[in-house]
């Protein structure tokens, strides 16, 4: 069971963007909305100090979710509970962030990162 990753234009469930206005999302309750936003947008991004590009926006994403996944039980749980909902963001159809909590939930929810090999 994992989420549906869907364009904020069509009918959803959740709201998987940031909060206007606040680009830190582990300031914001799990559930609460823009709990689910990237930290680190598209073009300048305060966190790095460097400007990204779609990819790099979700790679960082990627990094910032497995260390609150390890680290944040709360937030981990949240994220399962998510189940098979639809998740609406900005970015869709274009690769967005919330792929990456797509795959962590296909992936059966591990607490640790798979290893490169």
């Amino acid at each position: 069971m994992s989420i549906t990753v869907v364009n904020i234009k069509e009918p959803h469930n959740v709201f998987g963007g940031r909060r206007p206005g606040n680009r830190h999302p582990e300031w914001i309750k799990p559930g609460n909305y823009g709990w689910l936003g990237n930290p680190h947008p598209l073009g300048w991004c305060d966190i790095c100090g460097r400007v990204h590009k779609r990819e790099d926006a979700i790679a960082e994403h990627k990094k910032y979710l497995w260390a609150r996944i390890q680290h944040e039980p709360d937030f981990r749980s949240a994220l399962m509970a998510l189940g098979n909902q639809r998740v609406a963001c900005y970015c869709t159809p274009k690769s967005c962030h919330l792929g990456n909590i797509k795959d962590w939930q296909e992936a059966g929810c591990p607490v640790v990162a798979p290893q490169k090999p």
